[in-house]
């Protein structure tokens, strides 16, 4: 069974990173935390289709999220992708 999960976790991630608005804006967070407004200014997409993507990624542990007064701060989860690419190493 321990097969299928390693599969199905593949299958996941290439999903999630699959699709190059949440690429986009994970390689904005690697630079370092940012608010929202920042993430929109970089990428120049709707902010309903920016919050959906950062969502998602929320959603999967790939990045977090901090409050602060009424703004929303975002990074990478560093940790938790390290973890799901040690994952992928392992033999299917």
């Amino acid at each position: 069974m321990k097969k299928f999960e390693n599969l199905k976790e593949l299958a996941n991630i290439g999903r999630l990173l699959g699709e190059k608005n949440r690429l986009k804006i994970l390689l904005l967070l690697k630079s370092g935390e940012l608010n929202s407004s920042t993430i929109h200014k970089g990428l120049r997409l709707p902010q309903n289709l920016i919050s959906n993507h950062l969502q998602i990624l929320l959603k999967n542990k790939l990045i977090k999220l901090r409050k602060q007064s009424r703004f929303c701060y975002y990074s990478l989860n560093r940790q938790e992708i390290i973890n799901r690419l040690d994952d992928l190493k392992r033999p299917f």
